[in-house]
């Protein structure tokens, strides 16, 4: 009887860990995505800007 009450609370613990390493990951790569998403949102925001900015130029030299 003892082992069994062993079995199922060193089971829950695998499973807990195996839960929380899958959440984790999933925080991970939650995260990587979030990163690029807004580097690429500010870097496209950037390049906009600087080819208004170059154009604004271009008419000032006209």
């Amino acid at each position: 009887m003892n082992t069994l009450i062993k079995f199922s609370v060193s089971g829950t613990q695998e499973a807990f860990e195996r839960s929380k390493k899958k959440s984790l990951d999933a925080l991970v790569f939650f995260f990587v995505c979030f990163l690029t998403t807004t580097k690429n949102y500010t870097f496209f925001h950037g390049q906009q800007k600087l080819i208004k900015l170059q154009q604004h130029n271009d008419q000032m030299l006209m």
